[in-house]
């Protein structure tokens, strides 16, 4: 089975050495997953929980049990070679299929690492029917797997952003007073899916409605001085990619200019002084000291920037109080913004990793600075 999910081969075989390197040296038997994507990155399952369990266990052997509902099975027959497939019917309790799974695997009795996101009642079932194993919350092991990527998971988010740009290059002929959000949404999303990418957040954002950081695509039509923000996450390959410009529609005020090239050189500072060794609570400082020498302080809303990878969120944040200290191999946003209320938006997120020496941009066809049409700039 393939699909905008599925994952290479190789990124599972690494994932899973290192984890079952992580658990011999922490002297752990066994590890559950759980989480949609942790189940994707480890084991290539192209689905997670919902109302029926779906999850998979690992041992030091790096040997996994998959449990699935009986009628999921022909989805993981292309991965189960690689593992062994714990089915249950509708009418039978999942939790009994896990009991199997672990006592295949030999750690039944073992120290087994809950994946952090497991839910609640789901632990408690398994703490029931695995009654002889010590089950322990995982707060870390999997998440710094993941956290520090591989030179081909790096590869595949710079794919990922490659789609956004996709967006990008399709928006920037279609933006123009008149226009209505929603139809620039449609017409990218649908440009994306030709191209092979899955479109999982398209904002197009115009005048006032840039204020509101998150706020859906609606139907406004786009105006003279207008800025338009224009997010796109997309992923390719299992892997995401996470890239915001900022159009400015025919002659914008002083105001929106100003705000643009603030955001500009918060965006630069940052990624020039990201290094191996610097924490992410310094990163956020050194974007948010550049707003705020502006008088833009009270208008940027949010933190610099968030981990990207299987998900589009994820560790590590680069916020005010974090102490993670960055390392090479880490990937994440740098997306400095400024929103007045009622009046516009701008936001300018790149996508980084860090290098031995400094950072490297995965999110580079976009420019930064380009004139897309002679009524058009872009941030």
């Amino acid at each position: 089975m393939t699909t905008s999910l599925c994952i290479s081969d190789s990124i599972v075989a690494n994932h899973i050495d290192r984890l079952t390197r992580d658990m011999a040296s922490a002297g752990v038997d066994g590890c559950f997953l759980f989480n949609d994507r942790t189940l994707l990155g480890f084991c290539n399952l192209p689905f997670g929980p919902s109302d029926r369990l779906v999850c998979a266990l690992v041992n030091q052997r790096g040997e996994t049990a998959f449990v699935i509902p009986a009628f999921e099975v022909s989805a993981v027959e292309r991965i189960g070679d690689r593992c062994e497939i714990f089915p249950w019917d509708e009418h039978e309790d999942p939790y009994q299929a896990v009991a199997a799974a672990a006592s295949s695997l030999g750690i039944e009795r073992g120290r087994i690492l809950l994946d952090p996101r497991t839910w609640l009642d789901v632990r408690d079932r398994l703490q029931d029917r695995l009654s002889r194993a010590t089950l322990e919350t995982d707060y870390g092991v999997l998440e710094r797997i993941r956290m520090i990527k591989s030179a081909e998971e790096i590869g595949a988010i710079r794919l990922a952003c490659a789609h956004c740009s996709i967006v990008f290059d399709h928006a920037a002929a279609l933006l123009g007073a008149g226009a209505t959000e929603d139809q620039v949404f449609q017409s990218v999303s649908d440009r994306l899916a030709i191209e092979g990418a899955t479109a999982e957040i398209v904002l197009i954002q115009s005048g006032p409605n840039g204020a509101v950081p998150h706020l859906p695509t609606g139907v406004r039509t786009i105006r003279r001085g207008d800025s338009v923000v224009v997010d796109c996450v997309c992923r390719r390959n299992g892997y995401c990619g996470d890239m915001t410009r900022t159009f400015l529609i025919n002659e914008p005020d002083e105001e929106l200019r100003r705000a643009c090239a603030t955001v500009r050189q918060a965006h630069d500072a940052a990624i020039a002084f990201i290094r191996p060794g610097v924490t992410a609570h310094q990163v956020d400082a050194t974007a948010r000291a550049v707003i705020d020498r502006a008088g833009f302080g009270r208008a940027f809303l949010h933190r610099l920037g968030h981990g990207i990878g299987l998900e589009g969120h994820e560790p590590p944040f680069i916020v005010r109080g974090s102490d993670v200290v960055l390392e090479a191999g880490m990937c994440f946003t740098i997306e400095p913004g400024i929103y007045v209320s009622d009046a516009f938006g701008v936001r300018l997120e790149s996508v980084v990793t860090v290098t031995p020496d400094g950072c490297e941009m995965l999110s580079d066809l976009t420019p930064l600075d380009v004139s897309c049409e002679p009524e058009n700039v872009i941030i």
